[in-house]
């Protein structure tokens, strides 16, 4: 893809709804934070409403 946007490693995100033992968890979600030490809160923040 010469030109194209391509994006880089993902620096956080989050999977709704979650996944366990191949079934869907309807009351939970998934909160993907690549680097554990300096982690988005803000992300947290909003989809948890903290």
């Amino acid at each position: 893809m010469s030109g194209d946007y391509e994006p880089g490693e993902a620096e956080c995100g989050f999977l709704f709804p979650a996944y366990s033992d191949g079934g869907a968890l309807m009351n939970c979600v998934d909160i993907h934070q690549a680097d554990e030490r300096h982690p988005h809160e803000e992300l947290e923040n909003i989809l948890l409403g903290k």
